[in-house]
């Protein structure tokens, strides 16, 4: 029997096997696709939060409101953690250290000394909740410029600038996951409902002949502050409407002033023979463009008619209309130091001890309006609906009684105001005769 022969290959003459590779594409650094880290919070701001705030005509201080939110939001989180404060109540990776993962740290030099983390910002799709309440914690321990420390209803607007940054990103498909979420500090509680009586407006009426501010040509200072009292207690003006001092507000001016009987409405037809102020508040200004036609009393045509003597005065016998009613300087420490000595003089405060605010006298406003005749502080203060307030009343005014322009002149004309503002009324013969 024969065996066949069996052939032995050679490596020299066999071909070469082919050869499996090991997969490593997922993992073989040189072949990641690197993801992009998106926008940040600044970046989400500028793209899609502040032109919509422009085309909306939104007031200049809400936009330096978002835009300090921002600021302070930016700067918490690119300045060193403080290795001395008591460690954060939110979750951490370490304890007493804040949060690890949005600015990495070099190691320390010192065991007393932290180097600042690298100014990076966090991304949009990495904020966490946690980051919002660390923010939210570290707020609580900052202060005002009057080293005050922050309100909770402030604190809460500080993070509801953050929200809408959010709400946007998450409307562009920013976000990894949903838009992460915190609750509000509890500010239920209304501030105290301070007013002013009218006795101690009489005292605060005596006490401003010895106001050193303004000192402004055409009239003394007393009378300066006598005039803005008058206006700010009949119609309950916000500060920044009659005595801006903040970038971007604007104050009442002369454009304002009616001096003829027929309404200004357009859509009205009361008349009432002593004029007429017209104005847009400003807080409302996006939501409420329409303006408010109020009819002016004995009381309040007699403090314009001081200041339109003090203007013409300045003006070469002229009222220009874009002049304002009050041209103070924008030094918002002089006027508030002003305000608390003439009540310090007058020895009138709140019963905390504390100067009264000017948001009181606007609190005093509504207050006696509404106690004079129900819906009356709602719509001369503002808060009625003003496309239509004889059809379309706010919410508040159906539960009261449907307050017209024909019921303002009316009830304004029999409206009590303290006794001291009679002193109006004594202007010289002379002057008097300017204005007919």
């Amino acid at each position: 029997m024969t065996t066949p022969n069996f052939r032995v290959f050679g490596s020299e003459a066999s071909p070469t096997p082919p050869r499996i590779l090991p997969m490593t594409r997922g993992t073989d650094p040189g072949n990641r696709k690197k993801r992009k880290p998106g926008p940040t919070l600044r970046q989400v701001y500028e793209r899609h939060v502040r032109p919509g705030l422009v085309a909306k005509d939104r007031a200049g201080s809400t936009v330096r409101d978002i835009e300090r939110a921002l600021e302070r939001w930016e700067l918490y989180w690119s300045s060193p953690s403080d290795a001395s404060s008591p460690p954060s109540e939110v979750a951490t990776e370490q304890k007493g250290e804040r949060i690890a993962n949005p600015f990495p740290s070099a190691p320390p030099d010192s065991a007393d000394v932290r180097p600042p983390r690298v100014p990076v910002q966090l991304r949009v799709r990495t904020i966490k909740r946690r980051h919002l309440e660390e923010f939210q914690i570290h707020l609580q321990t900052c202060k005002s410029q009057r080293g005050k420390p922050f309100a909770k209803s402030t604190i809460n607007g500080e993070l509801g600038s953050i929200r809408q940054i959010l709400c946007a990103a998450e409307s562009h498909a920013l976000l990894k996951e949903g838009r992460p979420r915190i609750a509000k500090l509890s500010a239920n509680a209304a501030a105290p409902k301070f007013y002013i009586s009218r006795e101690q407006m009489n005292q605060i009426w005596e006490a401003c002949d010895h106001a050193t501010w303004p000192r402004l040509p055409g009239m003394r200072s007393a009378d300066w502050w006598r005039c803005a009292l008058t206006l700010l207690w009949l119609y309950g003006f916000r500060t920044q409407e009659l005595l801006a001092f903040q970038v971007g507000k604007e104050k009442l001016t002369w454009s304002g002033i009616h001096w003829i009987a027929e309404t200004p409405n357009p859509a009205g037809q009361a008349t009432n023979e002593l004029g007429w102020l017209v104005y847009v508040p400003q807080k409302q200004k996006w939501a409420k463009p329409e303006p408010l036609y109020l009819p002016l009393t004995p009381h309040s045509r007699a403090a314009i008619e001081w200041l339109a003597s003090a203007a013409r005065a300045q003006c070469e016998g002229q009222l220009p209309p874009d002049r304002p009613l009050f041209p103070w300087s924008k030094a918002h420490k002089p006027l508030y130091a002003q305000w608390e000595s003439i009540q310090k003089r007058a020895k009138v405060q709140t019963k905390l001890g504390e100067p009264y605010e000017f948001k009181h006298l606007r609190k005093s406003a509504a207050t006696y309006l509404e106690a004079h005749w129900p819906g009356l502080g709602e719509a001369v203060v503002g808060w009625a609906d003003r496309g239509n307030q004889a059809s379309q009343p706010s919410h508040v005014m159906k539960v009261h009684y449907q307050v017209d322009e024909i019921v303002i002149v009316d009830k304004l004309a029999t409206y009590p105001v303290p006794e001291c503002f009679t002193s109006l009324l004594a202007k010289p013969t002379a002057q008097m005769r300017l204005f007919e």
